[in-house]
C-alpha cells in the first residue's frame, strides 16, 4: 500500500504537471483507469476488482473468473504499453495486487497485465498527467502528441 500511496501522491509528481496546462500528475494510472481508457478505444470489456483486502484481480469480461494476471492482455502500443525497454520491462500501475501484500499491478512491454513485488527493479514509473479541461492533444504523423489550448 505504501508503494501505491507513493504513486498517487500528487506532490511527489508535480514536476510532470506543466504549469498552465495540467491539473496534477501521479506516478502512473490505476488498473481501473487503464482498463476504462483501453476499453473505450479497443471495444474490450476488461474488468478490475478489489477482490480482497490485499488488492486487485482482473478478467477479460464480467463472466470470466478472476485472475492475478493475464498474458498478452493489451495490444503492445502506446500509451497503454511501454515500447522502449532499455530502462524498464514494465510500468507500475497505481493499484495493489491481490496476489500478495507486497505486490503491485503492472503492465509488461508484451501486454501482460499482472502483479509484481514492489521491489522489482526491472519495472518503472510512467507518470500520468491530468490535463485541464480546455487543453487537448493533437496526434502528429510520427505518433507523438502536442499539447493544444482550446481557443
Amino acid at each position: 500500500m505504501k508503494a501505491v500511496a507513493y504513486m498517487l501522491d500528487t506532490g511527489i509528481w508535480n514536476k510532470f504537471a506543466k504549469t498552465g496546462v495540467a491539473e496534477y500528475a501521479i506516478g502512473g494510472p490505476t488498473v481501473e483507469l487503464l482498463f476504462k481508457a483501453y476499453n473505450a478505444t479497443h471495444q474490450t470489456s476488461y474488468v478490475a476488482g478489489a477482490t480482497s483486502n490485499t488488492g486487485y484481480q482482473i478478467k477479460k469480461q464480467a463472466s470470466d473468473s478472476w485472475s492475478y494476471g493475464i498474458s498478452s492482455m493489451l495490444k503492445t502500443e502506446k500509451p497503454y504499453v511501454i515500447s522502449e525497454t532499455t530502462n524498464a520491462y514494465a510500468m507500475w500501475l497505481a493499484s495493489p495486487s491481490a496476489y500478495g501484500s507486497s505486490s503491485v499491478m503492472d503492465v509488461y512491454s508484451n501486454g501482460d497485465v499482472s502483479g509484481a513485488s514492489y521491489d522489482n527493479d526491472r519495472l518503472g514509473f510512467r507518470p500520468l498527467v491530468c490535463l485541464k479541461s480546455d487543453i487537448h492533444l493533437e496526434k502528429s504523423e510520427d505518433g507523438n502528441y502536442t499539447i493544444v489550448e482550446q481557443q
